[in-house]
């Protein structure tokens, strides 16, 4: 059974290929989008994100033709277009693989090609509780997930800093096989032994709590901590130790490296996006003023807070006012883990299009209004001066 098409998208046009005409998708629209092409027998042929959904139409059942090109010509095929109008580069590729993963089901990696998110992980119930890159983001009151990261290779290093720097386990495939002895941590005495020392439990997981600490972006203590003991052993001539130390502080000094700037327990994980949408006509004035949108991200949704016009900055105010985790939800296709990795995608890319702020541990007014000069390129009224 074919899915409701006519529900899944704004709008579209049927025709004959016989009365095919450049007019006959004159009302496709000009803007970002999602195309679908489909057949006389409504079988999806091909799902599109582009720029401009009516260039992009005709340029697929009329211009193909004219140049050589390895792509497959679908004007033959196509007898309706379907499209959804999304304005801006998130919307447009959360709305595609949305409308992917209801067309395509289990063909789905064959339109989709997202790099799937690791996250470094710690089992707290765990008898040694350690750090771990995972491809799972599930959390939970006794498993914890940090994340986002721009590579499997950043996740494992922040787990690895971590274990090491305060000696938690590095070597947790020993503790299944019963030879916890043979451990090369314990015989190169890098290791305090707490899996053949009880006595040693309350200790391991008092440092396990200065980890998570760490991790959850709280590493001035434990910078000042090791400082502290590096001097203390530079003091006493034990320069074997203090050497030691100075690693330690170097590699917990990079856990504040660029790779690891979108990193948060994903509990409290939350990004504001603030990118165009569509232009709204304004009495008194001929030209269509550009709207701008505002959303949140988290682990668990997205949300649309709403627009606003740019020459009204009260909207910018009563946002800041507001409980800004209101907002109507905007469902997204797979699991969390695809979600992440949709997000991820944005984030991490070396030209972002749009205002993307790290709101985890709270907004903040001055950061809000510099990111949107800046993305405006227009000076905005100080925030001092607004409250």
């Amino acid at each position: 059974m074919n899915p409701p098409y006519e529900e899944l998208f704004e709008s579209s046009v049927a025709f004959e290929h016989e009365n095919l005409t450049l007019d006959a998708l004159t009302d496709v629209p000009t803007c970002k989008g999602v195309l679908l092409f489909a057949d006389s027998d409504c079988q999806p042929i091909q799902l599109l994100q582009t720029a401009n959904l009516r260039r992009t139409a005709r340029t697929k059942l009329f211009h193909q033709n004219e140049s050589v090109s390895k792509k497959t010509n679908i004007s033959a095929l196509t007898n309706k277009i379907y499209w959804q109008c999304c304005y801006n580069d998130f919307m447009t590729q959360t709305v595609y693989v949305q409308l992917a993963h209801i067309l395509f089901g289990k063909r789905i990696d064959d339109w989709i090609h997202l790099s799937r998110p690791c996250f470094s992980v710690i089992e707290t119930d765990s008898y040694l509780p350690y750090f771990d890159a995972s491809n799972n983001p599930a959390i939970s009151e006794k498993r914890i997930a940090y994340g986002l990261f721009p590579s499997r290779k950043a996740a494992a290093e922040f787990s690895k800093t971590l274990n090491s720097v305060f000696c938690l386990c590095q070597n947790p495939t020993l503790l299944k096989t019963g030879r916890e002895s043979s451990c090369p941590y314990l015989q190169m005495m890098k290791c305090p032994k707490p899996c053949l020392d009880p006595t040693q439990k309350a200790s391991y997981l008092n440092r396990c709590d200065k980890a998570t600490e760490a991790a959850n972006g709280h590493i001035t203590p434990s910078l000042n901590a090791l400082n502290q003991r590096m001097d203390k052993a530079a003091k006493a001539m034990d320069f074997e130790k203090a050497s030691e130390l100075k690693k330690q502080l170097d590699q917990l000094g990079n856990l504040k490296k660029r790779d690891y700037r979108w990193v948060h327990n994903l509990k409290n994980l939350s990004v504001l996006h603030v990118d165009r949408t569509f232009k709204k006509s304004i009495e008194g004035q001929r030209r269509r003023i550009q709207q701008y949108q505002w959303f949140k991200i988290n682990a668990e949704a997205i949300y649309d807070l709403g627009d606003f016009t740019p020459t009204s900055w009260q909207d910018i105010d009563r946002f800041l006012e507001q409980n800004w985790t209101a907002g109507s939800t905007i469902s997204f296709a797979g699991d969390t883990g695809k979600h992440l990795a949709n997000l991820a995608f944005f984030l991490f890319r070396s030209k972002k299009s749009g205002v993307w702020i790290d709101c985890s541990d709270g907004i903040f007014g001055d950061q809000l209004y510099t990111e949107i000069e800046n993305f405006l390129g227009e000076k905005l009224p100080a925030y001092s001066a607004k409250k």
